[in-house]
């Protein structure tokens, strides 16, 4: 922002206090309590604007009109359509719209050193709602250090990649016989080698996988598929893993033949692959894993049941956070990362759905997602999150 038009905004905001329509408050506010609750807005960092019920701009601090590059005594008062001539209100206008929508947490980048998260929330008197509070909160340090950490993960990841790579069929060569054949303890230890070097594999795809969710470059291979095709599939690759614990996965559904789904079918299996996989490392020895297909309106719904561990209460609020592991789990498996929750959440609301679970603790967990069935890829259905 240049200078003179930082000043003219200073100038404008001390001089008018052009930030503020004191003639919206009513009578039970004396001069001293408006300039009381002025001071209080003006000393945030954040940007502040009040929105009023037909939509014009009541309120805006100081740090608003920085962030925006525009003065309050311009603005005030104007419908937030009228603020489209203005080249910094114009992202704030299409992430809020005409009708100024909730946001819960938005990104808005206005220049390459300036990126803001938006946040919305409607005003209420009596059950009415009477506004809407407006928060831009400057999170650009904290993008930049995303980035660094983002690109740091990406080069190691792929440098990694070549090396595995090779171990991985030389690993396999070897166990095959390609180089003549090996005593039984050489077998074991190059099995050894090659389930290691596999969970290196994983750990990679994972965090190569975090970092494009993070960078929104994800979904790219939209068509239509079926569901229960794709959860066969995941089951049959997870079958030595079910074995290994004697775990049995019984799979039931409510229709004959389920609609096909227009989704990004090698993402979805990555999905199903991490919720089946966690089922069945966390399940009891000689349990058993249930999934369950169902169609419910537009929807198909898939529950994948355990009886495992369960997830504590203290911990369900964190449970599709990156890289958080609860206690139990981090017992149970050490090795695990704490992605293929954060992973499988992104992917099934990409693809439209929604996704929740039920848990007590010891007595198992259920995870449940959901997928809109008639869709245009890219027209996402919008549900709550549990």
């Amino acid at each position: 922002m240049a200078w003179f038009k930082k000043e003219k905004i200073k100038k404008d905001y001390k001089e008018g206090e052009a930030g503020f329509n004191y003639g919206a408050l009513d009578g039970s506010f004396s001069e001293n309590d408006k300039r009381k609750i002025l001071a209080v807005i003006e000393s945030l960092p954040d940007g502040i604007l009040i929105f009023d019920e037909n939509k014009s701009l009541l309120l805006t601090n100081f740090q608003a009109q920085l962030f925006l590059d525009i003065s309050g005594a311009e603005i005030l008062g104007k419908n937030i359509l009228e603020l489209s001539k203005y080249p910094f209100c114009r992202p704030l206008i299409s992430i809020l719209g005409g009708g100024i929508i909730e946001v819960k947490s938005e990104k808005m980048e206005l220049r390459p050193d300036l990126i803001l998260e938006v946040l919305s929330n409607s005003l209420m008197s009596e059950g009415r709602k009477i506004g809407t509070v407006v928060v831009l909160r400057n999170i650009t340090e904290k993008e930049s250090i995303e980035r660094v950490k983002s690109d740091f993960i990406t080069v190691a990841a792929h440098k990694l990649r070549t090396p595995t790579s090779a171990i991985k069929w030389l690993s396999q060569g070897l166990i095959d016989g390609d180089n003549g054949e090996l005593s039984k303890e050489q077998k074991e230890t190059i099995e050894k080698v090659s389930v290691a070097n596999q969970r290196v594999i994983d750990m990679v795809n994972n965090l190569l996988n975090s970092v494009e969710i993070e960078g929104g470059k994800y979904l790219s291979a939209p068509g239509l598929f079926d569901i229960e095709e794709i959860i066969l599939s995941v089951a049959n690759d997870l079958r030595e893993v079910a074995e290994k614990n004697n775990i049995t996965i019984k799979m039931e559904k409510t229709e004959d033949k389920m609609p096909k789904i227009m989704m990004d079918k090698e993402k979805i299996k990555i999905a199903i692959s991490d919720l089946l996989d966690n089922a069945l490392r966390y399940s009891n020895s000689g349990g058993k894993v249930n999934i369950y297909l169902t169609k419910k309106d537009e929807d198909i719904i898939v529950a994948i049941k355990d009886n495992g561990v369960g997830i504590p209460k203290k911990e369900q609020e964190q449970i599709f956070v990156k890289f958080f592991r609860g206690e139990k789990a981090l017992k149970i498996d050490t090795e695990g990362k704490g992605l293929g929750l954060f992973i499988a959440k992104n992917i099934i609301e990409e693809n439209g759905g929604s996704i929740w679970f039920e848990s007590n603790e010891g007595a198992g967990s259920t995870f449940f997602f959901s997928l809109p069935i008639k869709q245009k890829y890219g027209e996402y259905v919008t549900k709550k999150f549990y």
